[in-house]
Parts: structure tokens; sequence; C-alpha cells
């Protein structure tokens, strides 16, 4: 990467350079200078034709170099992207038991579901029942990024559920 900045910078530079030497080898080429003799002239259009070609050179690989830059920007973007979508799935997939944790979290006297023998069973019950209805939501929304995201967090839990010291160091 650091090779193709500094190939990034150099380029315009050799263009900066062959651009005047061009101009002076044409004129020294078409005969214009009588101290240029006439057998040299042959190599001063052979000069000029070198400079134009390194000149047009120069240019291609300035081109190139900009479309890989760009390649390289859109890739960048594209993986970012990936990353956001990830972490909304993960967000999407976590809201249930937030909420529900939440709202047993408020510590308040009178909460009628908290004396309940089995209130502890019914809130684990509705978080995993939320949590699973929104995996089977954003499985089926068609066209849905969102879907192949939610599928593959829950393909990477349980592979991490499965065996979490392997999982760890990735």
């Amino acid at each position: 990467e650091i090779y193709t900045l500094s190939l990034h910078d150099a380029l315009p530079d050799l263009r900066a350079i062959a651009g005047p030497q061009r101009e002076v080898i044409e004129r020294l080429a078409r005969g214009e200078n009588k101290l240029i003799r006439a057998v040299m002239l042959p190599y001063f259009r052979d000069l000029r034709d070198n400079l134009a070609r390194l000149d047009a050179t120069g240019a291609s690989y300035h081109e190139r170099l900009m479309m890989a830059f760009d390649i390289f920007l859109n890739k960048a973007a594209f993986e970012a992207n990936e990353g956001i979508k990830f972490l909304t799935a993960i967000t999407a997939l976590s809201l249930p038991a937030v909420v529900v944790g939440g709202w047993y979290g408020m510590n308040f006297d009178h909460m009628p579901e908290l004396r309940s023998p089995h209130g502890y069973l019914y809130a684990f019950i509705f978080t995993v029942v939320t949590t699973a209805l929104m995996v089977i939501y954003l499985k089926r929304k068609s066209g849905s990024e969102l879907s192949g995201s939610a599928a593959k967090i829950g393909d990477r839990s349980l592979q991490i559920a499965r065996n979490p010291c392997k999982q760890a160091h990735r």
C-alpha cells in the first residue's frame, strides 16, 4: 500500500517533468534551432516519440492507479456496511432480552408477577420466544440484508456455543 501511495505521488511528477521536455524536444526535432544539424533531427524525433509514449504511459498508469484506489475505497465501504448490518442484526436480536431485563430490573414494589412462584420461568420463556420470533421474522423477511446477517449471527452463536474456546481466538 505504501508503494502504491508513493507511485501515486510519482506519476504526476513524471508527467510534469516529461511535458516541458517534450515541448523543447518538439522544437528541436522540427529543426527550428540552427545549432542542431540535420543529421541529428531523426534522433530528436525518436526522443520526441519516446517522451510522448512515456507521457501516455504515465497517464495510463495514473488512470489505472486511480481506478485501483476507487476499487479499494469501495471495498472498504462495502466491508464497513457489512459490519453495520451485522451490528444492526445483533441489536434487533438482543432487543427482546434488553426490554424484558429492563422491565424486571426496575425494582418496583408493586409488580404482581415478581411474587409469582413461576415469574422467573415466565420471563425467561417470554424472552426466548420473542428472540426466536425475531430470528424467524428476520429470516423470512424477503429481500432484506438483515435476514442474511441474522442467519449468520444465529450460525455464529451456535458455533460459539458448541466450542467456545476455539471461537474465542478468531
